[in-house]
């Protein structure tokens, strides 16, 4: 198909290839910026997908041929790693918990973070994963084990903000296994210091804690120690966006977001005062987004 891209852009014309009806059709169209009649809001969804992903901004807002799917992370891989350290004032943390009989094979996995309150940082500087699926079967009060293991070692190399205590946050649907941990996990040096309570994952939908994550990556406000969390850079570098048929909204595909989920439920009560914290004018926009109230 052929076209020339400056002067689509330069002529704010759109065109979108679909295949229905067993026919392969090509709309040529006027841009969204040319509609005046636009609710502001709709224009600011456009200006911010523009910021964070270029790739998708191509098709879902100017309207050029390109690939809407693909990875949401990997062009970030690099700047995601730490190079620098930041002073802690706070220790957080988050756990994923996979079915143990799960068809899908998901893993469960366990974040560990340290955060700066003043300047809003926060590194991930540590990871504990088991999947059953790849690896020697473990039953639910083995892997509390493991993660009360993780937890306790972790804390001995933070001793200075022990007294403190670390919030780790659990995916909710697990209510067993997060009862097992707060009764397991007197058994360990640490363990008084450890308060694991449920995440709450209705916070924030799957499309804005993406949207929460990308902009604090690439305001340098997140980083990860990649060689002390191999697993999450395995799986950031694969986590992939759903095609999107017709209008129906983006969506992340159910595999390789263990780590993932397990960084949002340690961050997800951080995110808020971190995003409002930036006052870069390329970010003035996200302070109109409803998860930021």
């Amino acid at each position: 198909m052929p076209f020339d891209e400056q002067i689509m852009r330069s002529k704010y014309e759109q065109i979108k290839y679909i295949e229905k009806w067993n026919m392969k059709i090509i709309i040529h169209y006027s841009s969204w910026r040319l509609n005046y009649e636009l609710p502001q809001d709709k224009v600011n969804e456009q200006l911010r997908l523009e910021q964070l992903d270029i790739e998708r901004a191509r098709v879902w807002s100017w309207g050029l041929p390109g690939n809407t799917s693909g990875s949401i992370f990997a062009r970030y891989i690099d700047i995601m790693q730490a190079t620098d350290i930041i002073q802690p004032t706070k220790l957080l943390g988050g756990v994923d918990l996979a079915n143990s009989t799960s068809p899908k094979g998901h893993t469960t996995a366990a974040s560990f973070w340290i955060y700066n309150s003043f300047d809003k940082k926060a590194y991930k500087v540590a990871e504990y994963t088991h999947s059953n699926a790849t690896q020697q079967f473990k039953g639910p009060l083995e892997q509390v084990k493991d993660i009360l293991e993780f937890y306790n070692n972790q804390l001995n190399q933070y001793f200075h903000l022990i007294q403190q205590g670390i919030s780790i946050n659990v995916d909710d649907s697990a209510y067993a296994t997060l009862e097992s941990l707060n009764r397991e996990k007197y058994n360990y040096t640490f363990g008084q210091y450890m308060n694991f309570k449920p995440a709450q994952k209705q916070k924030f939908k799957i499309k804005h804690r993406i949207e929460a994550i990308t902009m604090l990556i690439n305001t340098n406000q997140l980083k990860w120690l990649w060689e002390k969390c191999p697993v999450s850079k395995t799986q950031y570098e694969l986590i992939q966006w759903e095609d999107k048929p017709d209008a129906r909204e983006e969506r992340m595909l159910d595999l390789y977001d263990d780590t993932f989920d397990s960084d949002f439920y340690a961050l997800h009560f951080e995110l808020v005062p971190m995003v409002k914290h930036n006052s870069s004018a390329d970010y003035k926009l996200w302070q109109q987004r409803e998860w930021l109230t």
